[in-house]
């Protein structure tokens, strides 16, 4: 359960970031995306409920092993090239893909959460900088607009991450990365990966977003000779690592970092700010409300 309040969201004005975000989820029905189930609101207040998923974030597993196998990477880059595939279909650039948003189900495949910066654009680029420092792209940093390509980049950067056990065009200070990012060639440890793979992320991190390697192109590069596609998409496919979930409540492989906090929905004090907002700020999370329809489909008298 996601909540968010209110007046926080107006002070710092993300009022069209989070509707945009509900909204996403609602359109959006993918078996590497997260599902939204339902969202509802009370005087204060937004929640959104979502898929409980408990195999833990990629960055978590990350962390714990500092890098996978190719076949491993082969296949979470092969389901994560779906999902944006499905996403940039819809008109929807996600603008955020780390591991920290990417996270495992119980039995291994990918499920990509967190829309939170996430925009439809259709074919308009969009100009707003936004996304995590180590896997922005270079167009991101040079300010001329950005679309669907930045994802492209950005899923580069994370299969890289994933094979050499650090980002690409890494530095501790955050402004030599950036011009790293827009000026460094692209250099591969000896032996850390096969010819093919190389190739694959030569073409996803070209810093001209124009040649970059995007779409279905991504699905058809030699690469993924391996992989069927359709048997993918159906979780057909044996992922190449099960995490040690022991039950479907079981927190086991999520960060103790977030497990070791206490829950709480806090109560918000003193006046009620609604009280301070212009009339025209009263309606603007109207529409807010969603029951997804496979909630109502899966529902019998005995729920």
């Amino acid at each position: 359960m996601k909540v968010m309040r209110k007046d926080t969201i107006i002070q710092k004005d993300q009022v069209a970031h989070t509707n945009d975000e509900k909204h996403i989820l609602q359109k959006i029905q993918h078996p590497f995306i997260v599902n939204l189930n339902y969202a509802f609101q009370t005087k204060d207040k937004l929640y959104m409920i979502l898929d409980f998923v408990n195999g833990g974030e990629l960055f978590y597993h990350l962390k714990q092993e500092q890098r996978f196998r190719e076949d491993r990477v082969k296949f979470y880059v092969a389901e994560i090239t779906s999902a944006l595939i499905h996403l940039h279909s819809h008109g929807i650039v996600y603008r955020d893909l780390k591991p920290e948003n990417i996270l495992l189900d119980s039995f291994g495949h990918i499920v990509i959460t967190d829309f939170g910066l996430s925009k439809e654009i259709f074919d308009e680029p969009t100009g707003s900088f936004c996304g995590t420092p180590e896997y922005l792209a270079p167009e991101v940093l040079i300010g001329e607009g950005h679309a669907y390509p930045v994802d492209w980049w950005s899923m580069g950067t994370i299969m890289y991450e994933m094979l050499c056990g650090i980002p690409p065009f890494y530095s501790k200070s955050i402004k030599l990365m950036y011009q790293k990012i827009m000026e460094s060639p692209l250099l591969f440890p000896e032996g850390a990966m096969s010819n093919l793979a190389m190739d694959l992320l030569l073409k996803l991190l070209d810093k001209n977003p124009k040649t970059r390697l995007s779409g279905f192109a991504v699905r058809g590069h030699p690469f993924f000779d391996t992989i069927d596609w359709n048997l993918l998409e159906a979780k057909q496919l044996e992922p190449p690592y099960k995490p040690p979930v022991t039950s479907p409540t079981s927190t086991d492989c999520i960060d103790p970092h977030f497990t070791s906090q206490v829950p709480g929905d806090s109560v918000t004090s003193g006046p009620s700010w609604l009280e301070q907002l212009n009339d025209e700020d009263i309606d603007l999370f109207q529409g807010f409300t969603y029951v997804g329809q496979n909630t109502l489909e899966g529902q019998t008298e005995s729920d």
